[in-house]
């Protein structure tokens, strides 16, 4: 099984998927992991861009997993709705809520197509309280999923053993 990890927006993400990418490799044949253009380049992202580059990633990569986080749960998820990525199982950490409800809409529908996803929420994140988030998987469910809140208030998802063991299944 390889693991193909999606990071959030921000440039400290560069970082982030590093670190994931060390905890997961050893118990994975393959990690791969996508650098966004706009953390380069000090521009806006551009979602439909980071699908494409997250398509080309996934080529020829056999049986994978997508561990994503933040917008990253977005790329996978448009990604996988239009056929375009198809993972065996997600790991969705910190949903953005308040940009896919304003700026994204269409990932209410996207998140039904979804294959097994585990997603992890901090019950205070600033981009979507737990409860929300809730309801907002309840009303656009995945076929099979599950959510499991952690205490805490930030959009912070740092607890790489729990990650491994979504991960690993």
């Amino acid at each position: 099984m390889n693991v193909l990890i999606l990071g959030g927006m921000s440039q400290r993400h560069y970082a982030w998927i590093r670190e994931v990418a060390e905890v997961l490799r050893p118990h994975f044949a393959q990690v791969r992991l996508l650098d966004y253009a706009h953390w380069a380049s000090d521009t806006e992202m551009d979602v439909e861009h980071e699908i494409t580059e997250a398509v080309k990633l996934a080529e020829d990569f056999g049986e994978y997993i997508v561990v994503a986080k933040s917008i990253g749960t977005v790329v996978a998820t448009l990604a996988n709705a239009r056929g375009l990525l198809h993972p065996d199982y997600c790991v969705f950490l910190g949903f953005p809520l308040k940009v896919v409800v304003t700026e994204l809409p269409e990932v209410a529908d996207s998140l039904p197509k979804l294959p097994p996803v585990h997603f992890v929420h901090n019950e205070h994140d600033p981009l979507g309280d737990a409860d929300a988030v809730k309801a907002y998987l309840e009303a656009h469910a995945p076929e099979s999923y599950d959510l499991l809140v952690s205490p805490g208030d930030a959009h912070d998802y740092v607890n790489f053993d729990l990650i491994l063991d979504l991960a690993k299944g």
